[in-house]
C-alpha cells in the first residue's frame, strides 16, 4: 500500500499514521534514515516531508523519532 503511494508527503504522513499507534503515546521510533528505507524514498525527500509536518504541527521530534500529535478527529469516538 505504501510503497505503491506515488506522492512522498502522503506516504510518509500515512507511514507515521500506521506506525504511531503500534507504540505507546503515539511515538514513532523511527528516524529519517530508516523511515526512508522503509519507504523506498531518499532521505532528502524524507526530511522535507518531515519538516513540514513539524512546521505544521503535526509530528514533533522527540529523541531518536517522532512523536505524532493527535488530530481532533482522532479524538472522536463513532
Amino acid at each position: 500500500m505504501l510503497r505503491s503511494e506515488k506522492e512522498i508527503s502522503v506516504k510518509v504522513e500515512q507511514a507515521l499514521e500506521l506506525i504511531s499507534p503500534l507504540v505507546e503515546d503515539n511515538y514513532v521510533p523511527l528516524n529519517i534514515q530508516s523511515l526512508a528505507s522503509l519507504l523506498g524514498v531518499s532521505r532528502n525527500s524524507v526530511g522535507r516531508v518531515i519538516k513540514q509536518l513539524i512546521d505544521g504541527g503535526k509530528v514533533e521530534k522527540q529523541g531518536s523519532g517522532f512523536n505524532l500529535i493527535p488530530t481532533r478527529s482522532q479524538y472522536c469516538i463513532s
